[in-house]
């Protein structure tokens, strides 16, 4: 059983480079990064790790689309940042348009996303 006194990030993105290297930062970091490829996926991590983060792709495979995942998640009590993370501005602005009680309260591009997480987990690298 893996022990882990850091912060625990969800990633959802199914950009497997994207997430080898988040797994790779996290681990220099010390925060655990839980990856999913697929809202499923998401949704099932989510219940499984209860994250301090949540850092979500707009364009996720799945049984649900990627918004209503972060709705199924906000519904489900998760009231702490949620980030859009894409490379088109449109996709994120997608995301916060239903506020941060029903969608995302943060984005950034996904070059950025280590830097948003050290301020957001108040990392002092």
């Amino acid at each position: 059983m893996e022990i882990n006194h850091g912060p625990t990030v969800l990633v959802v993105d199914d950009d497997v480079a994207f997430q080898e290297v988040l797994q790779y930062w996290g681990s220099m970091s010390g925060v655990k990064i839980i990856s999913a490829l697929t809202t499923d996926e998401g949704l099932e991590n989510f219940e499984e790790s209860r994250p301090n983060v949540i850092a979500m792709d707009g364009q996720i495979p799945g049984s649900v689309d990627s918004l209503e995942l972060v709705r199924m998640m906000r519904a489900r009590g998760f009231d702490d940042h949620i980030i859009a993370i894409s490379s088109y501005s449109e996709v994120r602005k997608k995301f916060m348009a239903g506020g941060s009680k029903e969608g995302c309260d943060l984005e950034c591009e996904k070059a950025n996303l280590t830097s948003m997480l050290e301020n957001v987990l108040d990392l002092h690298l």
